[in-house]
């Protein structure tokens, strides 16, 4: 919800039919305050996440403050240390774990550029270490970061697999190699990386996995409102 632009208008725009709840990303320049979301949320009926980078347990500390506040259901967050071993990273993953659990909020780790998970191939390794640990997938920072090949091939398609099969939740965009967020009717995004086919395989193998009655969420991302163009249309 809070990713650039005015907060107010992205929680109305959060209230629209279709939308289930919001999540807040403490990234954010203009982030909302816990105290002024929280009683926002509680009128409205929104369910709620919180979005954050994890270098320090103080970080996420904070973050589960704010979850705390606002009531939300779960933290996603984005691990930005670089331990030289997955021994050493799934050490670091599993304190996190701990100190969530004992707050009560469950923890997904995203894979995103320039964190833990920057390394497709380290990040499998790490599920393989922390059998409990629940991913919060956006592949289309491996299309980018890892520059993965516009057709088929084995190696990636097996990779992409593990990590879905061990994601609680999905965050679904278009992308290229020199994008992680392209119009869907770019022509020069590839076919084999078109964001509805990743998330449609996610939502496969999560259904395939979970009870009948179990239910996902999926995150989009609103960046600030552009000005439209007759020679492009923008997104937001």
């Amino acid at each position: 919800m809070a990713r650039g632009g005015r907060w107010p208008s992205r929680w109305s725009a959060s209230r629209a039919p279709g939308f289930a709840g919001l999540a807040v990303d403490l990234g954010a320049r203009r982030a909302p305050t816990a105290a002024e979301l929280a009683p926002l949320l509680w009128a409205s009926g929104l369910r709620s996440q919180v979005f954050c980078f994890v270098c320090s347990p103080a970080d996420l500390s904070a973050a589960l403050r704010y979850a705390a506040t606002i009531g939300a259901e779960a933290i996603v967050g984005c691990g930005q240390v670089f331990p030289a071993s997955v021994e050493e990273a799934a050490a670091q993953v599993r304190g996190w774990l701990v100190m969530a659990g004992a707050a009560g909020v469950p923890m997904q780790l995203e894979t995103h550029r320039y964190t833990l998970t920057n390394d497709l191939g380290f990040t499998t390794r790490l599920l393989d270490a922390l059998p409990e640990l629940e991913i919060a997938a956006d592949l289309s920072h491996y299309v980018v970061g890892n520059e993965l090949p516009d057709g088929p091939d084995d190696r990636v398609e097996a990779l992409l697999a593990r990590v879905l099969d061990r994601a609680g939740s999905l965050q679904g965009r278009v992308a290229t190699r020199g994008r992680c967020r392209s119009r869907p009717a770019c022509r020069s995004t590839p076919p084999r990386r078109n964001g509805s086919r990743l998330v449609a395989a996610g939502m496969r193998r999560w259904r395939s996995a979970t009870p009948q009655a179990a239910t996902s969420s999926s995150a989009a991302s609103w960046g600030p409102r552009r000005t439209r163009s007759p020679a492009s249309t923008a997104t937001s």
